[in-house]
């Protein structure tokens, strides 16, 4: 039985010899253990006993970092969180749709991207939210428009039209705006953000 690799495992040190891709699969015991908590969720069931509201906030929090899951079952993940944004105001929400939904994956390959069609769907439910009052609204969106080198994984020009102007209007930063209107390369600290903090010193992230 394979160990259970957080995000973070995709982390590695220069000359450690590590392989690419070598985590590829070792995440699924995780996945497949914490998706039948979330999964009462979507059908209203009774949360199990065992776990405590917040203990799931966290579960949650975790289980959008994992990029390597098939695009289906993070799409389902994402749009049980989608449902839970119409009653629940916690910017924890958005920022985990931004990671599940990225057009630019911070470490799996790009086959693990969800479709743009189902980004947009979040996305058009986004802009309908006070952004003012979901602190991390402004950086999901650009995350899910970003514009990328792939026609395939960008969401529609009006969408995106949409997204720059409401950037705009809370003076966000001129690159998140940019990111929106054309190709711009993700930087290196734009991928250790993704994990909310700075990777320390001496540790990089290794593309699939």
């Amino acid at each position: 039985m394979p160990k259970d690799r957080a995000a973070g495992s995709n982390f590695s040190s220069p000359g450690d010899g590590s392989q690419r891709g070598s985590t590829k699969h070792r995440k699924w015991p995780f996945w497949i253990r914490s998706r039948p908590f979330w999964r009462r969720r979507i059908a209203g069931k009774k949360k199990p006993k065992t776990l405590k509201p917040e203990a799931l906030d966290e579960l949650l929090e975790t289980v959008s970092t994992l990029e390597r899951i098939p695009p289906p079952r993070r799409s389902e993940l994402g749009g049980w969180i989608l449902e839970r944004t119409w009653t629940d105001r916690d910017p924890r929400l958005w920022a985990a749709l931004g990671r599940i939904g990225a057009r630019v994956p911070a470490y799996a390959s790009v086959h693990h991207v969800i479709s743009p069609m189902v980004a947009e769907r979040w996305l058009d439910h986004l802009l309908r939210e006070k952004w003012e009052l979901v602190s991390t609204a402004p950086r999901a969106a650009v995350e899910l428009a970003r514009v990328t080198d792939d026609r395939a994984r960008d969401v529609s020009e009006r969408v995106r039209r949409e997204v720059e102007k409401r950037l705009a209007k809370l003076s966000a930063k001129p690159e998140w705006t940019r990111a929106v209107r054309e190709h711009v390369p993700v930087e290196e600290a734009d991928r250790a953000a993704f994990y909310g903090e700075g990777l320390p010193l001496g540790l990089r992230l290794v593309d699939a």
